[in-house]
């Protein structure tokens, strides 16, 4: 009998926090399902068992930040890193609950044993994965590797970002990244930005920290200079001040493949995830809307649209951009070619 028939099949499908529509899962969602619990519980006997050091000789820190619940789990994200054949020289995990800073899980103990700091920080809500880094003058003199506590990341995942690190270190390098975008009214909504199909460095690329992000420490000592600027801004939405002063300092994101990369999600931690409350629409718009009109300032905006015309004309056939030339000229002709040619 199929799932969705099934005596309570309904019910158990509206209920799985992985489920969005309510509707029945294909097969392709459900091989997913069953690739987060077998890797779950692989990086779950992989604690009990390993004694395998998590921090290693590569010059990086790597950074996140947990909370409430989710803290019983987030030694599976951290073991999924430790599974790279390369590891960190500092991995940090920051708590901001003095009391499980004093008592924390079995687990998290297990992974001290083995390297893990765990430090108690400010809750500066998702900002914690990173701003304590800047703060720190020892931890913020090597490039920083941010990381949720919710996605179980693949073998590889860490050396990839050191390798693109290493071939353009002023760059900000991710696994997924979108394009910022606008129409008449300004920005469009955050959910319609469309994802980077290519490996360029660019300003109106915006990272999703999500999948993973590195940072050089150029951008590290930007991020010490803002300050904590990002409270009255976008206190729920770190992407959101992370590109915004990338934007500021001139500092080009780009997408290490020319697909967005997403990973397998931690199991029993979507449902009480910060992007729920970031990318759940109401009325037409999401928070991440708001704290994104709240966040760039007109030169921002200007400076964005500049960066996206220059790479609309540069990709434009040349019959286009004649065609563009022509209707800024009274009369309909254009009277001089376009300078610095792109033919």
């Amino acid at each position: 009998m199929p799932l969705a028939r099934r005596p309570g099949a309904k019910r158990a499908i509206a209920q799985n926090p992985y489920n969005r529509s309510n509707k029945p899962p294909d097969m392709a969602s459900f091989t997913d399902y069953c690739a987060r619990f077998t890797t779950g519980l692989a990086m779950q006997w992989q604690n009990l068992r390993s004694s395998r050091p998590v921090i290693g000789d590569l010059p990086l820190t790597v950074s996140l930040t947990t909370h409430g619940p989710r803290t019983a789990l987030v030694h599976l994200a951290i073991e999924s890193i430790a599974r790279n054949h390369r590891r960190p020289q500092r991995f940090v995990l920051w708590l901001d609950d003095s009391a499980r800073f004093r008592n924390p899980p079995a687990a998290l103990r297990r992974l001290q044993r083995r390297g893990l700091e765990i430090r108690l920080s400010r809750n500066y809500g998702p900002h914690t994965k990173y701003y304590p880094v800047v703060q720190d003058r020892e931890l913020s003199k090597r490039p920083l590797v941010t990381a949720d506590d919710d996605i179980l990341y693949p073998r590889g995942w860490l050396d990839a970002l050191h390798d693109n690190h290493l071939r353009q270190p002023r760059l900000i390098h991710c696994y997924r990244a979108r394009r910022v975008d606008f129409d008449d009214q300004g920005f469009t909504l955050y959910n319609r930005w469309p994802f980077a199909r290519d490996t360029e460095p660019r300003l109106y690329h915006f990272a999703t920290g999500v999948s993973g992000v590195i940072y050089p420490v150029e951008f590290l000592n930007q991020l010490a200079r803002a300050g904590t600027g990002f409270a009255d801004c976008c206190a729920r939405a770190d992407d959101v001040w992370l590109h915004l002063q990338a934007l500021r300092g001139g500092f080009g994101v780009r997408q290490i493949s020319e697909h967005k990369q997403h990973f397998l999600v931690v199991p029993w931690t979507r449902a009480s995830a910060l992007h729920r409350s970031n990318l759940v629409a109401a009325d037409g718009e999401t928070g991440n809307d708001a704290q994104i009109r709240a966040s760039y300032n007109e030169a921002d905006i200007a400076r964005l649209r500049h960066e996206l015309e220059i790479h609309n004309l540069a990709t434009a056939s040349p019959t286009s951009r004649i065609a563009v030339e022509q209707s800024e000229v009274p009369g309909g002709r254009a009277t001089r070619p376009l300078s610095g040619s792109l033919d």
